[in-house]
């Protein structure tokens, strides 16, 4: 098993917030620490219950059900054999003096809007925040914003069980399931007046605010020739940054070692070098500038530090 499933089976299992609406805050699977996970279970006819649970180096299990096989009293386990264990598991945890934590997963980010918890519909398209226009690859992660096209149906339209993020099935109804839950859910779909989008993606045009013309540019106006400073001297650097949009910050790097950040006056950068402790022969200044809408720029100098 790969070892972020269990670990993200174990999120799930020790999330108590999740489970507060059917148990309660602090019901029997609730342990102050957090660092317990655990799942309960049921069978039919009340004829067993069972609760097994686990920190991360301690598993317990415990089960209920009368000798010859009969329905006990028709609750579930977590009111029936889930207080034992609980007080079991507690004082297992102090014995064991149990202070590791469980491994926090990798959250997956599915590329289906329905994995995501969309309901509403599972084909999207992006849209660049700045134009309205379909987004491109040089449209920057915060200046996307996704579009659902409205297309209610069940989850087994969308998805193949066997490899759920992979793509949409063109003939879900293989499923031996998904006759029983598509047809609930279009006629409750119907009722609600979600209406399927059957237009399509409604832009054909591509954003160009974030397109590589529309980026700054960085240009040296000192000669790079007389780029010399001698050790403890400032260092200043002279230079033109054309930009079609506003400019607001720019990341000062020397030798690839982050400086700081200047909002003001990038034109004009005066770097001390007593922080950088630069020893004689070539250096590198490099400056990421930013512009109003995210588009963003780089540039190298080179320039050398000679003997006081």
């Amino acid at each position: 098993l790969d070892p972020n499933i269990a670990n993200l089976i174990t999120n799930i299992l020790s999330d108590n917030t999740a489970r507060t609406p059917e148990f309660g805050a602090r019901s029997p699977l609730y342990f102050e620490s957090g660092n317990v996970a655990v799942k309960t279970g049921t069978t039919n006819d009340y004829r067993d219950v069972w609760t097994v649970g686990y920190s991360p180096n301690i598993v317990v299990g415990a089960w209920a059900g009368n000798n010859n096989n009969s329905s006990m009293t028709k609750n579930i386990a977590g009111f029936i054999i889930t207080p034992l264990w609980h007080d079991f598991m507690e004082n297992a945890l102090t014995i064991i003096n149990e202070k590791d934590s469980f491994i926090q997963p990798i959250t997956p980010t599915p590329k289906k809007p329905v994995l995501r918890g969309i309901w509403k519909g599972s084909r999207s398209y992006s849209i660049d925040k700045v134009s309205g226009k379909l987004a491109t690859e040089f449209t920057p992660p915060n200046q996307r914003e996704e579009k659902i096209l409205q297309q209610v149906h069940s989850i087994l339209y969308w998805v193949n069980k066997e490899s759920p993020d992979a793509e949409i099935p063109t003939n879900p109804a293989q499923d031996p399931q998904f006759t029983a839950w598509e047809g609930p859910v279009r006629a409750w779909a119907m009722r609600m007046g979600y209406t399927d989008d059957t237009l399509g993606v409604p832009i054909s045009d591509f954003d160009t605010s974030h397109s590589p013309e529309n980026w700054p540019h960085i240009n040296l106006t000192d000669d790079p020739a007389k780029l010399i400073f001698k050790q403890n001297d400032p260092l200043i650097f002279h230079l033109a940054i054309v930009a079609v949009n506003p400019i607001t910050e720019g990341d000062i790097f020397i030798d690839d070692e982050f400086v700081r950040s200047e909002a003001n006056n990038l034109n004009t950068l005066t770097i001390n070098q007593e922080s950088l402790a630069l020893q004689e022969g070539t250096h590198s200044l490099k400056l990421t500038v930013y512009d109003s809408i995210g588009n963003r720029s780089e540039a190298r100098f080179q320039f050398t530090i000679s003997a006081p």
